[in-house]
């Protein structure tokens, strides 16, 4: 059995490394480490390590692989959206190994070659580097919805932190129905596949025999964007798990139908994805296909029946003025959300833009908190517009001073501002739920 070390920059379960470890289980041995890397390295001996990156880790990844070369040869494969996306990080002098999409099959066929010392540049979905050649291998065909494993908590059993984490990560599907722009998943091209209803449910007891769980997270891209299968998955949940839930969903989707539905089966927050106020941005820049009619519609029915909501939204937008700013504002001033996220707009790999910015944005200064790409000369009143955002929303008559606030260069002040709102916001304050 070959074992495989996972190193993440994340202090808490990864779900896709739960699930690569629950498919890899039974025929290799796998570990994870966060932060002890070269003393875990040294503890398991393990022949190969793997890395899950997302585009904000680069600058971790680059100077983990570095710190991991220095001390051992042992080769590493990098996994995730970001290689996943962008695989030209292949030609980074400490990376051997980069998995295009899916992880599960790859690995397995790599961990079994490397068991039988075979050669392993052929493995399919694999971009490999054998001495100073790069062997890309065309993608394998993904996992069917019955394929797709049941993820387990059990490979973090040494991390009592995580263990004793009440929340539970849950997916229920893979990829999207929908092409947005600024997604990465606009590059992909296979239909999104739903895990039968019994399989989570099995999950969600099966790790809950190895920690308490007292809520559950659905990370779906979009959880629910099959009708006949949500109300029938909500009425499963309700008599086998029936805890408290928080998932994603598209203004679109709203009816009281639903919201009725997922109220009754235990959800306590979702998330939409309302981007910007402005429409001609959100359609035919980013994609959304989604008015304000229907935003301001659906937040009606949520506010109804009493379902706390959040909503998603983005500034620097791609010719984005000050005035579509405020319009950012003032619509989650009218819809009234429970919660709000702000974000700059920011050309991941994958995305419709990143071509046209990737050498001005991909780099080892990467942050989400900073803008990495200006369109318009507003670019640094609405960087502080996104700062403060948060706060105004919760308390609107903050409104009135902004046009002043946004002139001051107080800008590290904001930035410390926004990244205590992103903790409260983001943290365990929103997702307890309760």
């Amino acid at each position: 059995m070959s074992k495989i070390l996972f190193l993440q920059n994340f202090n808490r379960e990864l779900y896709g490394i739960m699930s690569l470890y629950s498919y890899l289980k039974n025929k290799h041995t796998c570990f994870v480490s966060i932060n002890s890397y070269l003393k875990d390295i040294k503890k398991f001996s393990p022949d190969i390590i793997g890395l899950y990156v997302t585009t904000k880790d680069q600058k971790w990844l680059f100077d983990i692989t570095k710190k991991i070369k220095n001390y051992t040869n042992l080769p590493i494969i990098v996994g995730g959206p970001h290689p996943t996306h962008y695989p030209d990080l292949i030609n980074s002098p400490n990376i051997d190994m980069v998995c295009v999409g899916e992880g599960e099959k790859p690995l397995l066929n790599l961990l079994d070659k490397i068991d039988k010392k075979q050669c392993k540049s052929d493995i399919l979905s694999l971009w490999v580097k054998e001495k100073n050649t790069i062997f890309k291998n065309k993608p394998d065909t993904l996992l069917n919805d019955y394929e797709i494993p049941k993820a387990d908590i059990r490979i973090y059993e040494r991390y009592k932190h995580i263990i004793k984490r009440k929340a539970l990560s849950v997916s229920t599907s893979r990829g999207c129905t929908y092409k947005c722009s600024f997604c990465a998943n606009y590059s992909t091209s296979f239909n999104p596949r739903i895990r039968p209803a019994e399989s989570i449910i099995s999950e969600i007891l099966y790790n809950s025999k190895y920690k308490k769980v007292n809520f559950i997270e659905f990370h779906d891209e979009i959880f629910g964007f099959n009708k006949n299968y949500i109300f029938n998955f909500l009425k499963l949940y309700k008599e086998k798990i029936n805890i408290p839930f928080y998932c994603l969903l598209r203004f679109e989707f709203i009816n009281e139908e639903l919201v009725v539905a997922l109220k009754e089966s235990g959800c306590v927050l979702v998330g939409l994805g309302l981007e910007t106020g402005n429409e001609k941005i959100r359609n035919k820049i980013l994609g959304k296909k989604l008015t304000n009619s229907q935003i301001i519609k659906a937040a009606g029915i949520l506010n109804k029946l009493e379902m706390k909501f959040h909503t998603f939204n983005m500034f620097c937008l791609p010719n984005e003025t000050l005035k579509e700013a405020y319009e950012t504002l003032n619509l989650n001033l009218q819809i009234k959300p429970t919660y709000t996220f702000s974000s700059v707009f920011q050309p991941y790999p994958g995305t419709k833009f990143f071509k046209e910015a990737k050498n001005k944005v991909i780099n080892t200064n990467f942050n989400r908190f900073t803008v990495n790409f200006s369109y318009t000369s507003d670019f640094l009143k609405i960087y502080r517009i996104q700062k403060l955002f948060v706060f105004v929303v919760k308390f609107p008559r903050l409104k009135y001073f902004l046009p002043f606030l946004i002139n001051l260069p107080f800008d590290k002040l904001y930035d410390s501002l926004c990244r205590l709102s992103w903790y409260f916001t983001h943290g365990r304050k929103t997702f307890k739920g309760v």
